[in-house]
């Protein structure tokens, strides 16, 4: 059996010592006689001393303990953990357990029940205790758990593999947890150079834990654009906070979350900001890695997905980070051949998520979905991913946040607040390739980027005519002045969109409260149509086709509007009710009465959205030629021009 590292120096340990008291010499010419171990038998063999002290391995010799368990940091420890065992160890029966599928056939477990009945010493291995068999657990005197890699394991197995000195300090060096066995041995090339060894594991832990090492993020208190799950993972870095100072503990903390919404709105990158600004480790993975790191099989599949997990444990405290979650298919809508090749996988990882079940104190998952109404419902169940947060688009100014985050130095004189209303709706991932692209054509050019730069690549190739631009703009103006004559809501902004196809938008906001009546609903609507009303008066009757279209129109919702209040909202003069809101513009196809009463209250709101403009003709041309101007219009803005023009206040 070999000594433990407390009973004496080995043969590296005074080599390293008598080289850092310059007796090069020595050292050179034993180095020229040594022979480098590999670092797949150096490293479980050093990590195992730690756990098998002499006292252990005294008893075993004396038969005191008949039966052991070792708990390994990962799947991949497994087979290099056996044989280390089997080094220090001499005539025990080793089996390794996998979990899903052990190593043993049937005939050999009970082969293994037989040899702890007839006191042979056995000793079992695996990732989690729950993954071994029942009568090996009862019957063992001791299990040993293998703990992360960290900085003194590794200088010891980079003395024990390598030549020369590391040249590092070994105390700065950040967890080095979340790389797995396999990597770190890697990086421990026997015989070689033992300066490369930080180097290289600093890199494979750059492409394992992006969080530990990019410091281009931004902190969570300012990152933009992620509202709720923002507020949640503030909640969570103030939960660890505590739980560090001792004042709480895992019991009281989130298990995880699940990120939902279209994609490039930033879902993977705010799991890495989480785990930066909590000071934990992010590990990236997603479920078409299980298949991809696998041969594809089911036990393949089943054997990295729990070999993910298990290096969350390794690292723990950490972040998990599980995308395309929606990925593992929900059980209700399986089809039965489906079925049953998925229930395995899914099982599994419904008992790897439960914290009542698996022991995963320390891993937070945060899992991602472009679909959360594809996700299984148990894995949004209590004590597993315990929330379903939306993330969404960033609003403007958000928008503007992210670009100047991307854009660094550059253009910080610049206003961009045009650019982020005229692309309202545009994700994070897009305002980073905007300033990629920007970026590029003025190093291509070789000079400083500039506005024009960055304008050429965010707003449209093709523009309207002005004439096109100035009908959109007195469009947009009719709709704000009559809502501000009105006073039915906020007018939030204008934005004039400068695509082939001119359009804009005035973004809304309408009054808050419970007490929805006809007039406030017949005022809304005349908002609505107040934009083919500014048509009609300028351009003397000369309307053009935007009203309408899709469902989202300004007709159709001023239809849809008209039509719930005499189906489902009792304000049309009777009580019946017919439909539900969104089934009213359904009914107006087979309902004649119906639809005559919606057409002729329209006509007659049509005529008050009209008169307002008529009325205020002098604030629409001056709302529109501001907005033609500057493309973008913000609230105080609008309100002051109306005001100034005598349209009232946006209220």
């Amino acid at each position: 059996m070999a000594n433990n590292e407390t009973e004496g120096t080995n043969f590296s340990d005074l080599y390293f010592e008598l080289a850092s008291n310059g007796e090069n010499a020595l050292a050179t010419n034993a180095e020229q006689k040594r022979t480098f171990p590999s670092s797949r038998a150096a490293l479980p063999d050093e990590a195992l001393k730690r756990v098998l002290t002499p006292a252990i391995l005294r008893k075993v010799a004396a038969g005191k303990i008949r039966a052991f368990t070792v708990i390994a940091p990962t799947t991949q420890w497994l087979k290099p953990l056996k044989d280390a065992v089997a080094i220090h160890v001499h005539g025990a029966e080793i089996v390794s357990y996998h979990g899903a599928k052990t190593k043993r056939s049937a005939d050999g477990d009970e082969q293994l029940a037989k040899d702890l009945a007839g006191g042979r010493l056995v000793i079992g291995i695996a990732t989690a205790i729950t993954h071994l068999p029942a009568p090996l657990v009862g019957a063992a005197d001791a299990t040993l758990v293998i703990q992360p890699i960290d900085a003194i394991l590794i200088k010891r197995v980079i003395r024990r593999c390598m030549r020369g000195r590391p040249g590092t300090n070994f105390d700065a060096l950040p967890p080095l947890a979340g790389l797995d066995f396999d990597e770190v041995c890697a990086c421990v090339p026997a015989g070689a150079s033992a300066s490369l060894a930080v180097p290289k594991l600093l890199a494979a832990l750059a492409t394992k834990l992006p969080a530990a090492t990019n410091n281009n993020l931004p902190q969570l208190e300012e990152a933009a654009g992620y509202g709720a799950a923002r507020d949640w993972g503030l909640d969570l870095k103030r939960d660890i906070d505590d739980l560090r100072a001792g004042k709480i503990g895992w019991s009281e903390i989130d298990r995880g979350v699940v990120l939902h919404g279209p994609p490039g709105t930033g879902k993977t990158l705010f799991a890495q900001i989480l785990g930066q600004s909590c000071g934990l480790p992010t590990i990236v993975s997603s479920v078409a890695d299980f298949f991809g790191n696998s041969p594809g099989d089911l036990d393949g599949v089943i054997k990295e997905l729990r070999n993910v997990f298990d290096r969350a444990r390794a690292a723990a405290p950490c972040i998990l980070f599980l995308d395309e979650l929606d990925a593992i298919p929900n059980r209700a809508a399986m089809s039965p051949r489906g079925r049953d090749w998925w229930t395995p996988v899914i099982t599994d990882f419904l008992l790897l998520l439960d914290s009542a079940v698996a022991a995963r104190d320390g891993v937070i998952v945060v899992g991602a979905t472009n679909r959360i109404q594809d996700i299984d419902l148990a894995i949004l169940r209590p004590g597993r991913l315990e929330r379903a947060i939306f993330v969404g688009p960033p609003q403007p100014q958000e928008l503007v946040r992210i670009l100047r985050h991307y854009l660094g130095g550059d253009l910080i004189d610049q206003d961009l607040t045009k650019l982020a209303y005229v692309r309202d709706g545009a994700t994070g991932a897009e305002a980073m390739e905007w300033a990629r692209a920007a970026r590029r054509k003025a190093r291509r050019a070789g000079r400083r980027m500039t506005y024009a730069d960055l304008e050429a690549h965010v707003l449209p190739t093709e523009r309207p005519s002005p004439k096109d631009l100035r009908r959109a703009a007195i469009h947009e103006a009719g709709h704000a002045v009559a809502h501000s004559v009105k006073r039915t809501g906020t007018v939030e902004r204008m934005v004039l969109s400068e695509g082939s196809r001119a359009h804009g938008q005035t973004f809304w906001a309408p009054e808050r409260t419970v007490s929805i009546t006809r007039s406030l609903l017949e005022n809304i609507v005349v908002g609505m149509l107040a934009g083919r009303a500014a048509e009609a008066v300028f351009y003397k009757s000369d309307v053009v086709a935007g009203s309408g279209g899709d469902r989202d129109s300004d007709l159709a919702r001023a239809t849809a509007l008209v039509a719930a209040w005499h189906t489902s909202y009792g304000l049309g003069g009777s009580l019946v009710w017919t439909s539900t809101p969104e089934a009213a513009p359904i009914q107006l196809l087979t309902d004649n009465a119906l639809r005559a009463k919606v057409e002729r209250d329209l006509e007659a709101l049509y005529l008050r959205a009209v008169a307002i403009v008529e009325e205020n003709r002098d604030a629409v041309a001056a709302l529109a030629e501001a907005l033609e101007s500057k493309g973008v219009l913000l609230r105080d803005e609008i309100e002051l021009i109306a005001q100034r023009h005598g349209a009232g206040r946006c209220t």
